[in-house]
């Protein structure tokens, strides 16, 4: 598979960049990579202990994660909604988070597929299918970009999901009322 053409654009202009131990990608703040069972390993153990407190803390820290880094492609990459919607859609794939195709992509509604679904499908390799959706961290990361580019409060519903045996994860946006 060719590296995507988001990746070499973000490597030649030093968006993503390796100094002294640490990688940085389109911040000043250092980040880490981790193999996926870290995360499912963690979301998984949390959801043991206590899966409501759990899913609230994931999808929490996921929002304000993904709300700074909104308001980040406002200013640095994108102020139009659709160039948010092409942005977010290579950026996933070259973060490893899995392909995203948009159904539907309106200023109060977003629907979107991801397949594949990497973090859903080590879910269920690793622990077996579930009742409920699993990928509270992808779909409320989307929800807080989304806040931050628009200025609006966006929820998010993740509505299939591999991990519940449907053929891709699916989830919905929308600015909540």
């Amino acid at each position: 598979m060719a590296i995507p053409s988001l990746f070499k654009k973000l490597l030649f202009s030093k968006q993503f960049k390796y100094e002294k131990g640490r990688f940085y990608l389109m911040t000043d703040v250092p980040g880490v990579i981790l193999p996926l069972d870290v995360w499912v390993k963690f979301q998984k153990s949390l959801m043991d202990v206590d899966k409501d407190k759990a899913i609230k803390i994931i999808s929490n820290i996921a929002f304000k994660q993904g709300e700074n880094a909104g308001k980040r492609y406002k200013m640095r990459v994108t102020s139009s909604f659709k160039g948010l919607l092409k942005f977010s859609k290579e950026l996933s794939e070259v973060l490893g988070m899995g392909v995203i195709t948009y159904l539907k992509g309106s200023g109060s509604e977003v629907i979107f597929n991801i397949s594949p679904s990497p973090f859903a499908e080590r879910f269920v390799e690793l622990y077996g299918r579930t009742k409920e959706p699993v990928c509270y961290y992808l779909s409320n990361i989307a929800a807080g970009a989304f806040s931050g580019f628009t200025g609006k409060l966006w929820v998010a519903e993740e509505v299939k999901c591999v991990a519940k045996g449907d053929l891709h994860c699916q989830v919905v946006l929308r600015v909540k009322r």
